[in-house]
């Protein structure tokens, strides 16, 4: 009955939050770097090794990361290009 209800409202609760934060589309890549260091794109490889993105998951690096760690369905929303919110989806205990 959740998910039906999910279901049901996704669209609506998407453009509420879209008019209420003035964004209009995600990023293709949902790079949290770019809200921390203002960089124009994301500059990290998509092909990278299990041992950097391991690294990049319990903070072992000393730049910012490419993505938190436990984030699940995480856009980013630009403004004219500039990376203006991160938003991410944490599933309860019931998923």
């Amino acid at each position: 009955m959740t998910v039906a209800l999910a279901d049901a409202v996704e669209d609506y609760l998407r453009e509420k939050f879209k008019s209420y934060y003035g964004v209009e589309k995600e990023a293709p890549t949902p790079c949290i770097r770019r809200v921390i260091t203002s960089d124009p794109e994301c500059s990290y490889p998509s092909t990278r090794s299990w041992v950097d993105r391991e690294r990049e998951t319990v903070g072992d690096r000393d730049e910012p990361p490419h993505a938190p760690p436990h984030r699940d369905h995480a856009p980013l929303w630009p403004d004219e290009g500039e990376p203006v919110l991160y938003s991410m989806h944490i599933d309860g205990p019931e998923s």
